[in-house]
């Protein structure tokens, strides 16, 4: 767990140096609600991509378990 932590806090301070260099926000509270909320949203599209993978990979399941099926009944 410590690991994850670390890694964690490595991806927040380079997401934090990313926005203080990009010169467009100041302050040190406001650098870090932006790269919390820039990591969060990273991580809903991720999230979205996976369900969305999920689903696709479900329907495959399906069409094959129909096919295998029609195949069995000859």
């Amino acid at each position: 767990k410590q690991k994850e932590l670390r890694e964690a806090s490595v991806q927040l301070d380079s997401k934090m140096r990313e926005i203080r260099n990009s010169g467009k926000i100041f302050g040190s509270e406001r650098i870090a609600v932006m790269a919390a909320l820039n990591l969060t949203y990273e991580l809903m599209q991720s999230s979205e991509n996976t369900f969305g993978d999920q689903k696709k990979l479900s329907k495959l399941e399906a069409q094959m378990d129909r096919m295998l099926g029609a195949k069995d009944a000859r």
